[in-house]
């Protein structure tokens, strides 16, 4: 009986992805957004605050919302969504392709970026698998992406591969996520998740950049920087919850390892789990240049797993 005034209740609370807009708002300004696209030819659908916007010439593009959520929020203008969602598409559209950038400034936007592997392999292609260039992790893979003034494109490798050849492409990209972490503004923290296991300790680091996922890609460029004392000369264990969230803990020995593997990885779940821009939420090693990871989550039982490697096995009984 009361089902329509739970409705309308909910309608004015904040949206969960895209406050301080109702969900009412953020509904209008989605819809706004996705009408307008549709006359340009592009589609689009929603990761949290990102609109993912497909588009043929350009491939996939990013565009966060949340700043433009604040505008529209503090707008008394009844059409201030109809005028936002129009600014966005201007700004996407005016953003050059990558066919049409000189070769000075498509060498400053590629970036590497860490993206998630869809978990049913049979699953239907999408546009961003073109743009993989290797698997990374089980559940992630390296992409190379185009950062433009307003925009994250991510572009197929076949249409990269007519600018120049790829591996003067993957030496740019991954020199502009360098310099782009270190310039990042960076919270670090060292929390220890349960007092009473001295072990149970990690590093986080966590920033605006979409990027700070992806620093797990260049962790002895970026580590050093971030958390000069973190010691990596056993291996690092790392987690890559969310775009803008990576967890690192070095692989010491004995109870603090075995400790510091439970916290870390249910660490990773529980961040992974709690945003709408999830990148994996496993837990993973880097040791010998070698990438493995060593955690599972099965959502049916709500069971979480840690298969060590064999040397955390015996790092963990010589301790």
């Amino acid at each position: 009986m009361w089902g329509w005034w739970r409705r309308l209740r909910s309608a004015g609370e904040p949206d969960p992805d895209l406050a301080p807009l109702t969900r009412r708002g953020a509904t209008a300004l989605r819809g706004q957004l996705a009408s307008q696209l549709r006359t340009r030819g592009a589609l689009v659908h929603y990761e949290g605050p990102t609109a993912v916007i497909t588009e043929a010439r350009r491939g996939v593009m990013r565009v966060r919302l949340a700043d433009l959520a604040r505008e529209v929020a503090a707008s008394q203008h009844p059409r201030a969504a109809e005028f936002a969602a129009r600014q966005v598409v201007d700004m996407v559209f005016t953003d050059p392709a990558a066919g049409t950038m000189d070769a000075a400034a498509l060498y400053r936007g590629l970036r590497l970026r860490v993206t998630p592997t869809p978990a049913d392999p049979d699953s239907a292609a999408r546009p961003e698998d073109a743009a993989v260039l290797t698997p990374f992790t089980l559940d992630t893979s390296v992409s190379l992406v185009l950062d433009t003034e307003h925009t994250v494109q991510t572009m197929p490798l076949s249409r990269l591969r007519e600018l120049d050849d790829m591996d003067t492409l993957i030496r740019a990209a991954r020199g502009n996520l360098r310099t782009e972490l270190r310039r990042a503004d960076v919270t670090v923290a060292r929390p220890h998740t349960r007092p009473e296991h001295e072990g149970a300790w990690l590093w986080t680091f966590e920033s605006g950049s979409v990027y700070t996922a992806s620093a797990a890609l260049i962790m002895e460029d970026v580590l050093p920087v971030w958390a000069p004392e973190l010691d990596t000369s056993e291996g690092v264990l790392f987690a890559m919850p969310t775009r803008h969230s990576l967890l690192a803990r070095p692989v010491t020995s004995g109870t603090d390892l075995l400790e510091g593997l439970g916290a870390i990885a249910g660490a990773a779940l529980e961040i992974a789990h709690q945003s709408s821009e999830q990148v994996s939420p496993l837990l993973h090693v880097s040791y010998l240049g070698e990438v493995t990871t060593i955690s599972g989550w099965d959502p049916d039982t709500r069971e979480l797993t840690i298969r060590p490697t064999p040397h955390l096995l015996l790092r963990i009984q010589n301790g």
